[in-house]
């Protein structure tokens, strides 16, 4: 058995010391990040998962590596969630109606809540536009459902996660994301215009 040949520098590597710490505030500055405490922070938190996702596929062009497969579809799902999160609760407070949906990592359940609300406040829209969503959010929830399959190699029991998943196209991935996204994305701004201008017209 050939044993792997780790020629590694130490010295070269990035090290702790005792002035490392992870959670700095810091002062204000382009080092700085200002994390969101207002009502638009689910916006915020969906909007910088998404970006994330489209920063990684686009080092994957670059350098095809297939370890980039993990982050993109996690992040992608992320925002996902992130945003169905967001709509359900700013189509509740427009309708002014009471919560009902658990706040957990199922996009099926989430979607099947949000169905009810958006036809609701947008009757008017394509029919086909929310069956063509629906349907790539049933197709995510069934490929990763409770976001741990691109998370982790396998289950807490030992089982492997993507067992039955040899290749997947990131292209046609990302593509039907950015589909998806643009949907989701268009939805909460005119759902935004909609709150804000409520009781005015």
């Amino acid at each position: 058995m050939d044993h792997l040949n780790l020629q590694i520098d130490l010295a070269q590597l990035p090290w702790p010391d005792e002035n490392s710490h992870v959670f700095v505030r810091g002062e204000p500055s382009r080092r700085v990040a200002w994390i969101p405490k207002d009502p638009a922070q689910w916006h915020r938190y969906a909007c910088g998962y998404k970006e994330a996702a489209e920063r990684v596929y686009e080092s994957w062009v670059a350098l095809s590596d297939d370890s980039l497969v993990f982050p993109i579809v996690f992040l992608y799902r992320h925002y996902v969630e992130l945003r169905l999160k967001e709509l359900l609760q700013s189509a509740e407070r427009y309708l002014d109606l009471p919560r009902e949906w658990q706040s957990n990592h199922k996009l099926g359940e989430l979607w099947g809540c949000l169905t009810k609300l958006l036809p609701q406040i947008f009757p008017d829209e394509p029919k086909a536009d929310l069956q063509n969503a629906g349907r790539l959010v049933r197709e995510l929830a069934e490929g990763d459902p409770l976001s741990f399959h691109f998370r982790y190699p396998e289950t807490k029991d030992g089982r492997q996660h993507l067992e039955n998943l040899e290749r997947l196209d990131i292209v046609s991935f990302t593509d039907a994301m950015r589909g998806l996204s643009g949907f989701l994305d268009g939805a909460s701004m005119a759902l935004s215009v909609y709150t804000e201008n409520q009781g005015t017209i």
